[in-house]
């Protein structure tokens, strides 16, 4: 792995949504709580967090889950790469 990444090893046990809002509040060295508006845009700006949680962490359909699934976007200035086997990397643009 190269510099900044931050990758999460293991699948998912809460919302992706969350698990990304909580990282990006640790790597910018405040609170989830203030990690708003103006100074943070939401995260739904970047991606619907709802369908990002459907399609990595959904129980809904089990053949979907069988095979990989990656999602890229970027938020707060990162280069998010986040699977459906629980991988998050978190890169510096």
């Amino acid at each position: 792995m190269g510099t900044g990444e931050d990758p999460i090893g293991s699948a998912f046990h809460t919302d992706p949504s969350l698990v990304i809002v909580e990282h990006i509040a640790q790597k910018e060295g405040v609170d989830v709580a203030d990690l708003c508006p103006p100074e943070y845009p939401p995260l739904h700006t970047a991606v619907d967090p709802q369908a990002l949680d459907t399609l990595l962490a959904g129980d809904s359909d089990k053949l979907l889950h069988e095979q990989p699934i990656t999602v890229r976007f970027q938020y707060c200035g990162y280069e998010i790469t986040v699977s459906n086997d629980g991988e998050l990397i978190i890169e510096p643009q």
